[in-house]
Parts: C-alpha cells; sequence; structure tokens
C-alpha cells in the first residue's frame, strides 16, 4: 500500500494571514498597486496539506521560484490562528 500512496497527488498551499479592507479600497485597485496584507515579515507562512495546516515556515526564493522553508511542524490536536 505505501508504495502505491507514495506517488499519489497532493496539493500543497502557503497562505498569508487573511487581511480584511472595504469594498471601496477593491474597487480602487489598480495595476501596480502595492496590497498591504496583515501578516507581518517575522511571522510564519502556514502550509497547508490539502485543507489541513500542516507546516510552517519562512517564505523566500529557491532557483528563481518563491519557496517556503520548513520551521516547525502543526500536531494535529495543535491550535491554528
Amino acid at each position: 500500500i505505501r508504495e502505491h500512496l507514495g506517488d499519489a497527488s497532493v496539493t500543497l498551499r502557503a497562505a498569508f494571514n487573511e487581511t480584511e479592507t472595504t469594498l471601496r479600497e477593491i474597487l480602487g485597485i489598480r495595476v501596480g498597486d502595492y496590497l498591504r496584507l496583515d501578516h507581518s515579515i517575522n511571522e510564519y507562512i502556514k502550509v497547508y496539506l490539502e485543507q489541513t495546516p500542516k507546516f510552517e515556515g519562512v517564505i523566500g526564493v529557491d532557483k528563481q521560484k518563491y519557496a517556503v522553508q520548513i520551521a516547525k511542524s502543526i500536531k494535529e490536536n495543535e491550535q491554528v490562528e
């Protein structure tokens, strides 16, 4: 079973904290504008396996692509904000 499951495709997603804004601000967004996120540069990025948070890490660049260096695992029963 492990042999077959090892080739199964899964989705990983890295996410910043959610940011709230007003509809007025959204309607005013133009190409070239910056979106200020409610995510400190000192906070970890959450990495999700399918819909479940599994890791926290630091955003960076590797071989000309964005990357997340894993800093810690999120335990199954651990509260995630």
